[in-house]
């Protein structure tokens, strides 16, 4: 149920000595030791039904506020998402200053994302006002993989955005 783990030295085949231990345990432990009350915790949906009050306390806490905190996350999250819009500005700017008549597509990608990141790239490029900045959102934007693309995925963005691109209409492309 419970796993020690030591690193060592694969070439001299002696303990790391790094002072740093790792403990594996089974997430369906159950026992009455100390880690085994903890799995139990880990599982349980109401902060009566645990054994440590600590992590009982937290538990009723944030179920009994949940509206409060939802209101510091969305709070935190605008700010957040200002932040980054202010400094993406910032960088499409840079980039118009080094290359004065280039064409710029802001995009995402296929792979599973919040929405939230094209909405704000999509208000940037309207602030910016620059015909030749401009953002293409994917028929299936954020919709794909979560985590890595896969090639299927990646042949299909680059169709779609290389047939964007030629009805862009810009000199020189082909």
């Amino acid at each position: 149920a419970v796993y020690p783990i030591e690193r060592i030295n694969l070439a001299t085949g002696k303990s790391f000595e790094d002072g740093e231990h790792i403990l594996y345990v089974n997430g369906e432990y159950r026992g009455e030791s100390d880690i085994g009350k903890l799995m139990h915790d880990f599982n349980c949906t109401q902060a009566a039904d645990m054994n440590f009050e600590l992590m009982a306390e937290r538990t009723r806490y944030l179920k009994e506020n949940r509206k409060k905190i939802q209101g510091w996350i969305e709070k935190g999250r605008r700010k957040e998402l200002e932040k980054w819009r202010r400094h993406y500005k910032e960088f499409l700017e840079n980039i118009r200053k080094t290359y004065p008549s280039a064409h710029i597509i802001c995009c995402t990608t296929l792979l599973h994302h919040d929405k939230a990141w094209d909405q704000a790239i999509g208000q940037v490029v309207k602030e910016l006002k620059d015909e030749r900045i401009t953002q293409y959102l994917f028929r299936r934007n954020g919709e794909g993989t979560p985590g890595h693309l896969r090639i299927p995925e990646a042949e299909e963005m680059a169709d779609e955005l290389s047939a964007y691109i030629e009805n862009l209409n810009i000199e020189g492309w082909k």
